[in-house]
Formats: structure tokens, sequence, C-alpha cells
């Protein structure tokens, strides 16, 4: 049987659910950050730590 189901991204063998949750808390940290805040330098801390797939970091 296949580790992944149709439509849905391979799991990693090491991919653990402390590493999911870590994963979720920092995408829910920066989803929408740019209408939060006004602050540049805030929005480019958190454009750096953004999990891959995320938007394209912030055009200044």
């Amino acid at each position: 049987m296949s580790d992944t189901v149709r439509g849905a991204r391979p799991v990693a063998r090491d991919d653990s659910p402390g590493r999911r949750l870590a994963r979720r808390v920092l995408r829910n940290a920066t989803m929408g950050v740019g209408g939060r805040t006004k602050d540049l330098e805030y929005a480019k801390l958190v454009d750096r730590y953004r999990p891959a797939g995320g938007r394209e970091p912030r055009k200044q």
C-alpha cells in the first residue's frame, strides 16, 4: 500500500507529530502578516521563516 493519498503530498518517514504541529504553528503565525502589521522589519523576519510553498516574500 502506498504512503500517500491521491492528491496529498507524500509524508516523509521521519515526519513526527511534533514536526507536523510545528509546521502548523509556523504556518498560522505567518499567514496574513502583511495585513496585521505595518512594521517592515517584522514582516521581513516572518517572510524569512515562512514555510516553503507560502507566498512570495514582500517586495519593498
